[in-house]
């Protein structure tokens, strides 16, 4: 089992500085010693975003929980800027559904969506492979989305975290290349993890993709 219930110890995490030069777009950001990073307000739309970034064909995985609020999260990821940029919409619409939205120069819209939700307190792991025009999308090793955008994608870009009318935590962010198989970010050691099953469900998905179908 993937996701971990709320009372269940986080795996360590390197210190805060890590997302020292992320920077807040509203809302009530906190990243914590251990690495958890908090959005507090429950209404409004807001966005921690990670510096820029020319990352082309990357896994970026991280773990995520809604506190409170009506929605549960948004993942960024192949950002050029502030308007131009993929996100995940997790149990967006009310907790009813998972998206795929496009933003270039502002305008953003839902390129794949499907029925879903997510549970108050429950930690979730959440993966996204961007490929060339493809992207593919993870909710605790389940294949959510298998997008492969035609019209324009968007080639490179950092990432970022985001809630709207939600009140959530990340932790465990983690961006690898898929060429080099370099990690080019990362807030959690591993090495330091004492219990194994907290390293089990720390570590990025890395089951062979192709493998993967659409639950």
């Amino acid at each position: 089992e993937t996701a971990s219930n709320a009372s269940d110890p986080l795996p360590e995490s390197v210190p805060s500085d890590a997302l020292s030069d992320w920077v807040p777009t509203g809302g009530e950001w906190q990243v914590t010693q251990d690495g958890l990073c908090r959005q507090r307000l429950e209404k409004g739309y807001f966005r921690f975003l990670g510096p820029p970034a020319e990352w082309g064909d990357y896994e970026f995985s991280l773990r995520a929980r809604q506190c409170h609020g009506a929605e549960g999260f948004l993942i960024v990821f192949r950002s050029a800027d502030e308007q131009t940029f993929y996100w995940w919409n997790i149990a967006g619409w009310r907790n009813t559904e998972h998206a795929i939205e496009k933003s270039v120069n502002g305008t953003r819209h839902v390129v794949v969506r499907r029925p879903g939700k997510v549970e108050s307190g429950r930690w979730y792991d959440i993966a996204i492979r961007a490929e060339g025009p493809r992207i593919r999308c993870f909710l605790d090793g389940v294949l959510i989305h298998d997008f492969l955008d035609q019209d324009g994608p968007l080639a490179r870009g950092g990432i970022g975290l985001g809630t709207y009318n939600t009140a959530s935590d990340f932790t465990v962010l983690s961006v690898r290349d898929l060429a080099s198989d370099r990690v080019l970010l990362q807030t959690t050691d591993m090495a330091e993890a004492e219990d194994a099953k907290q390293l089990a469900a720390a570590r990025p998905v890395l089951l062979p993709w192709d493998a993967w179908r659409p639950a």
